[in-house]
């Protein structure tokens, strides 16, 4: 979930988000490509790695996690992946929920449509043509 999401149904309740990190000024966040930039990088992720586990041959994994307000989505490239139709299939059948096929979630997808919209926070209009 997002934070910028809704995260009660409730309208009577109310929540509290605590992030940690600075602004998100540094302008390699708001540059697509910029996420090259950001990963790694200790003004913008906390450097965080697992422990070594059995099996792994004593190697650290990193974990990326942002150290700026707007969360780990802030230093994340731009990628849609829509996923394999054999999945969505399969998922239809364990779920016995026909409305999983590929023949139904695909052209519904967010990754198959085009859009002309203005992207937050961006100036110039942008094309994209995702297939």
């Amino acid at each position: 979930m997002s934070a910028g999401q809704p995260t009660s149904a409730d309208a009577s309740k109310r929540v509290l988000l605590i992030e940690a990190g600075r602004r998100d000024d540094y302008h390699w966040i708001h540059i697509p490509v910029g996420y090259l930039n950001c990963i790694g990088n200790p003004r913008t992720d906390w450097l965080d790695s697992t422990e070594p586990r059995l099996g792994s041959m004593g190697v650290h994994c990193a974990i990326r996690a942002a150290k700026t307000l707007g969360g780990s989505s802030s230093i994340n490239g731009m990628i849609c992946m829509r996923g394999q139709a054999r999945d969505y299939d399969q998922w239809a059948s364990l779920t016995g929920d026909e409305a999983w096929t590929w023949k139904i979630r695909c052209p519904i997808s967010s990754c198959t449509k085009t859009t002309t919209k203005v992207p937050e926070r961006r100036t110039a209009r942008a094309v994209w043509h995702l297939s």
